[in-house]
Order: C-alpha cells, then sequence, then structure tokens
C-alpha cells in the first residue's frame, strides 16, 4: 500500500515512505489497542494459545490461503489497473485514479466491509440452522448496504463535481481536474453497490466454510476488469477536458463490469446454498427513489448557495441532499442504523 501511494502520487523521498511506514503501524497498534479493553470485559479471564489442536485452528490455517489469495490478488489487480495500465495513458491518468480511488474505496470500507464483519460471526454461529435463517439474515445485511451505498452511488453520479469540489478543489486543481475526475468518479460507481455487497456475500461464504467460490470469482473479476479496461482506455483517451484526457474511465468502466459480475456470480451461487436471499425489489425501488429525488432537491438547493465559497456552497449542497434522503426514507418507511445489529 505504501509503494503505491508512492509511485501513485510521485513520493520519491524514502525518508517520508519510512514516515508513512511508521504512521502506518502506529496506527495499527491504536486500532488493536482501543479494542482491548472491551474484549477484556466480555471475556473476561482467558489463556492465549498456540495449540494448533485447539478446536477450530486447523480449518482457519486451511482456509486462510483461499482468504488472503483472493484479497491479495485484488489488490494486485488495483496496482497493475492504477499504474501499469494507467501509466500508458496521457499524463494525469494515474494522478486521477488515486483521487478517485479513495472516494471508491470510501463506502465500500464503511458499509460493505463493517457490515460484512459484523455478520460473520453470526452467519458462522448459524451456518447449520434452517436455511431460511441464514436467508433472513444475508437479506438484512444486504438491505443495510444497499441503504447506505445507494445514496453513495447517486450522490457521486449526479452530484460528482460537487464532491469533488468539496474535498479537493484548490491550488492547482482546477474546474479541468474536477470535470474529469468526477466523470472517472460516476464511472467507477456504476459498480460501486455491487463491490459493496460482495463484501458481504464473500463473507457469507466464508462462513459456510466455503472460500474457494469466492476466491475463484475474484480472480475472473480480476481478469474480467483488466480486460474491459485495456480495451476501453485508448479510445476514451483520444478524449480530454482541457489538458486532461478520459482514459482512466476506461479503466473505470471496466472495474465497474467486473464488480456487477463479481456480484451476479455469488448471488447465483449462495442461492445453491441458502435459497432467495435478497433485500426485496420494493425496498429497492424505495431507496433508489429516495436517492434520485433527494439528489434532484440538492440540485436545486445548489444555484442559491452560489455566492458563497466554492467548498462552503459544495457542504451545503451535499448537507441538503443527505438530509432529503433520510427524510424521504423514513417518509417511506425505510429505517436502518449502523452498525449491523447485534444478535
Amino acid at each position: 500500500t505504501l509503494v503505491t501511494a508512492a509511485l501513485r502520487f510521485g513520493y520519491r523521498d524514502l525518508s517520508l515512505l519510512n514516515a508513512m511506514g511508521w504512521g502506518a503501524l502506529v496506527g495499527g497498534v491504536l486500532q488493536l489497542g482501543v479494542q482491548l479493553p472491551f474484549v477484556f470485559r466480555h471475556l473476561g479471564r482467558f489463556r492465549p494459545s498456540l495449540d494448533r489442536n485447539a478446536p477450530g485452528v486447523r480449518e482457519a490455517i486451511r482456509n486462510l490461503a483461499p482468504v488472503v489469495g483472493a484479497r491479495g490478488f485484488e489488490n494486485l489487480s488495483s496496482l497493475v489497473r492504477d499504474l501499469t495500465l494507467a501509466g500508458l495513458l496521457a499524463s494525469g491518468a494515474v494522478t486521477v485514479l488515486g483521487f478517485v480511488q479513495t472516494l471508491y474505496v470510501l463506502p465500500i470500507s464503511l458499509f460493505g466491509l463493517s457490515i460484512g464483519a459484523a455478520e460473520l460471526p453470526e452467519l458462522s454461529r448459524e451456518r447449520k440452522a434452517e436455511t431460511e435463517v441464514l436467508a433472513a439474515r444475508i437479506a438484512d445485511a444486504l438491505g443495510q448496504v444497499q441503504f447506505w451505498v445507494v445514496p453513495t452511488v447517486v450522490g457521486y453520479v449526479v452530484l460528482g463535481e460537487t464532491v469533488i469540489r468539496l474535498v479537493y478543489f484548490g491550488g492547482e486543481f482546477g474546474a479541468d481536474a474536477v470535470a474529469v475526475t468526477a466523470i472517472v468518479l460516476g464511472v467507477f460507481s456504476v459498480g460501486l453497490l455491487a463491490s459493496a455487497s460482495s463484501r458481504l456475500l464473500s463473507n457469507a461464504f466464508f462462513a459456510l466454510r466455503d472460500t474457494r467460490t469466492p476466491a475463484t470469482v475474484a480472480v475472473y473479476r480480476i481478469l474480467i476488469s483488466l480486460a474491459i479496461g485495456a480495451l476501453l482506455m485508448f479510445p476514451l483517451d483520444r478524449r480530454q477536458i482541457g489538458a486532461l484526457h478520459l482514459g482512466a474511465a476506461g479503466l473505470a468502466a471496466g472495474a465497474a463490469v467486473a464488480a456487477w459480475f463479481e456480484y451476479v456470480v455469488l448471488r447465483r451461487a449462495l442461492r445453491r446454498h441458502v435459497g432467495r436471499h435478497g433485500p426485496g425489489a420494493g425496498e429497492g425501488v424505495r431507496v433508489w427513489f429516495s436517492a434520485i429525488v433527494a439528489a434532484v432537491l440538492a440540485g436545486f438547493v445548489a444555484p442559491l448557495l452560489g455566492d458563497l465559497h466554492v467548498k462552503l456552497a459544495a457542504t451545503g449542497t451535499l448537507a441538503a441532499y443527505g438530509v432529503a434522503y433520510l427524510a424521504l426514507t423514513r417518509a417511506l418507511g425505510l429505517r436502518r442504523a449502523l452498525p449491523a445489529r447485534p444478535a
């Protein structure tokens, strides 16, 4: 991760890389340390052990390779796409992808990974229960992801320039950079819901002691992403806004198509284990309707804030969008909370 960041943003100073490494280490230690008081309080007295014959240890070791391998291949794919392939495009493509990836990964981490992590132990405990119980739990978790990620998708697609202005605008990051970055973010976002939901579906397979399926599908996803991205990036690179080219949008399109491939295949494979497990079309319609209407309302608010500073206007527009979305979903009878409910 550190090397990718260094290459992506042009860092060549080893002392800076060293500082980033120490920062990552300290952050990891703090993340662990803040959880220990809660763990000790709930577990009481316990004795750490390295005994490989303890229940579940051998199975965990056996499943480690496909689980880590799938995530490792995914990171390798991102490295190849963002550095190797993007490096073949016009100047600026690597930097644009770097800016976009930060925003793209944020909702996946906040919603897809967090909800998936919360559900994994519960699904593991209930893996021998009736399939209807598992299907209901997976459906509820998918509904959670949908509720929070859909407004992010709509916001990135419809209000993408507003998001970019809020986060990045200023200095050398001008209007052309905002426009190109917003386009690439919008294309990436087409696959955002699928990508976030697939994290949860993979954890469902892990809970069912099937690590091979998500690992295999992840490899195909990577190949599809790279193939489609390589096919589209050069034709799109011939188009430009100002001095910046749109080749990165081709790589984003490949990632979006591959994300939906992974999602569809995982859903079909999981159906063989637990039966129907979707959150329901009615709920999906209400969520998408609320997000789209909220975005339209935010579009009317934006001109009213035109006299404010760019970042203040963007903040006001996005705040109006969020409030409108929550109000509409509440009016339509949809209420979700994070983190996922405890068992």
